[in-house]
């Protein structure tokens, strides 16, 4: 448990901690830095408190043990591959304050079967759920404007997507090797 005192832990700070299953970070902190648990591969369970509004690049890459992560109302920003490679992630409820899904946000979470993106969300980054294998449902903002490259790839057991009237873009391979996939698109597009 990290005391409510401490109001800073830097990047790095407990990265590569592989005996690390367990973390209640205080109110007195703002940000997870880059890489601050990375490769804590026996972390299992964190506690996020309100405090924090941002998490930033790789803050939990790799921690292979995490199956669930509750991301509070108060974050505004997820860094790039910040939940990469968490293997075990099976369930994640995200802020509702978010903007973006930034590029490898999830990447390769295998276990992962749902994910609800919440509205105000606009863009959903490169292979932000890239090789999540288990992803069978998604459900979009209604705000989504744009999927860029590789954001669904190799999510082999996805099944249906509703894309949302908000939805401008579509880039290279977003869906590529969804082999199970059926679009239902609530507009029409037109040229």
């Amino acid at each position: 448990t990290i005391p409510n005192s401490v109001k800073f832990i830097d990047s790095y700070a407990f990265y590569n901690c592989p005996k690390l299953s367990s973390a209640t970070l205080g109110s007195g902190l703002n940000f997870i830095k880059i890489a601050t648990f990375g490769m804590c591969t026996s972390l299992t369970n964190i506690h996020i408190p309100n405090s924090i509004t941002s998490i930033e690049e790789s803050a939990f890459l790799g921690c292979w043990s995490l199956e669930e992560i509750l991301i509070p109302n108060s974050v505004l920003t997820l860094g790039k591959s910040a939940f990469s490679s968490c293997w075990k992630l099976q369930n994640i409820t995200l802020s509702t304050n978010l903007k973006q899904i930034n590029p490898k946000v999830f990447l390769n979470c295998y276990a992962l079967q749902s994910i609800t993106i919440p509205n105000g969300v606009s863009i959903i980054g490169e292979s932000a759920f890239e090789g999540c294998s288990e992803l069978v449902n998604v459900i979009m903002s209604n705000t989504l404007t744009t999927i860029d490259q590789s954001a669904f790839k190799a999510c082999k057991t996805l099944q249906t997507i509703t894309l949302p009237n908000s939805l401008e873009t579509i880039n290279p391979s977003a869906f590529s090797d969804c082999s199970k996939l059926f679009f239902s698109y609530s507009k029409i597009f037109s040229s």
